[in-house]
């Protein structure tokens, strides 16, 4: 277990870092399911309009990226399949 443990109820968890707000903040433990050992646990920041944007546009292209490589891998698979089934034409 890890020894920096917060008594929580001797301190307040807020305020929110965004906004300041005092009375919608909770606590959050995160714990292992395996180990019930506390892990360690950051929020990730909030993104910009642009660099949410950025992040859609990358994702997109991965999955395009991963789909064409798909389906370059079926054709070729299919041509050497194709190649080796043909009936041999014979006089």
């Amino acid at each position: 277990a890890m020894k920096n443990k917060v008594d929580v109820t001797k301190s307040s968890p807020g305020p929110c870092g965004t906004c300041g707000e005092m009375t919608q903040i909770n606590w959050v433990r995160v714990v292992s399911q395996t180990t019930k050992e506390e892990i360690p646990w950051i929020q990730e920041a909030s993104m910009t309009p642009g660099e949410k944007a950025k992040k859609v546009l990358a994702e997109k292209a991965a999955k395009r990226a991963e789909i064409e490589a798909n389906v370059a891998d079926a054709l070729a698979e299919r041509a050497t399949t194709t190649a080796t089934t043909q009936p041999s034409s014979s006089s």
